[in-house]
């Protein structure tokens, strides 16, 4: 899939994939609740421009905000939360909350990126992420979901089931999404394997539709790669983006 970035404009200062453990809901790999689960955490304090010249021209580290101070913040702070959180839009803006408390009278802007590895059974990866423009609100994403299918046009491919590899990321999602997401990615599941659609442009344009008709979702991107289909590359695949009001 195409590499998920936010566009960085300004000075920046960042923690990169900070590992964690606490309890997000809806629960573990198996949605079993009050499980704790491993988060990589990575934050993102975009400043003024310029903002870092000061530092640098003084070699002051009161001068800047400490990234080391940051970890240790919030370090601590999620590990205060003894019941927890109660989803990954939750969490995303917790860790929003103390960045920016940090960061005050900086006029900082902060983006939160938050991963479970261990957050679907299928899947590599699910996880938010909240910035300060389009995903104020959160993006969920889901990582390498992995489905056996039968797709593809040439006669060896009607013959059995190949692996495609499924990234999505959703736009607008209902608030009791953030809760059911293991629901909705059943669904997608099921669907998928009992597919056995031509090509993976109306795999990619079904799995769309039933995750913004069937459960709500106002905007998704889905991506979905079959390794299998050339032998001399890692995989070749389609990404759609699609609006609820596609589907009429």
């Amino acid at each position: 899939m195409p590499i998920r970035t936010l566009p960085i404009t300004h000075d920046t200062i960042y923690l990169r994939q900070l590992s964690l453990t606490t309890t997000i809901g809806p629960g573990d790999v198996w949605s079993r609740a009050g499980k704790s689960t491993p988060v990589q955490l990575s934050v993102q304090l975009r400043l003024q421009p310029h903002f870092l010249a000061t530092p640098a021209s003084s070699d002051d580290l009161g001068e800047t905000i400490s990234y080391g101070v940051l970890a240790k913040q919030l370090t601590g702070a999620i590990a205060a939360q003894k019941e927890g959180f109660s989803t990954l839009k939750h969490f995303a803006e917790f860790v929003r909350e103390q960045a920016a408390a940090l960061a005050r009278g900086r006029n900082a802007e902060i983006d939160v990126e938050a991963v479970l590895g261990e957050g679907l059974l299928l899947a590599d990866a699910v996880g938010v992420l909240m910035g300060a423009d389009t995903s104020k609100e959160g993006v969920l994403f889901v990582d390498g979901l992995r489905i056996a299918c039968v797709v593809g046009v040439n006669p060896h491919e009607r013959l059995q089931k190949q692996w495609v590899v499924i990234n999505l990321t959703l736009w607008e999602i209902p608030g009791e999404l953030w809760v059911q997401y293991p629901v909705a990615i059943k669904k997608v599941v099921d669907a998928v394997e009992t597919s056995e659609y031509l090509t993976i442009e109306s795999l990619a344009t079904e799995i769309a539709r039933i995750l913004c008709v069937e459960c709500g979702v106002g905007k998704i991107t889905v991506a979905v790669e079959k390794p299998s289909a050339l032998t001399f590359a890692k995989g070749s695949g389609v990404q759609i983006t699609r609006e609820r009001a596609f589907f009429g």
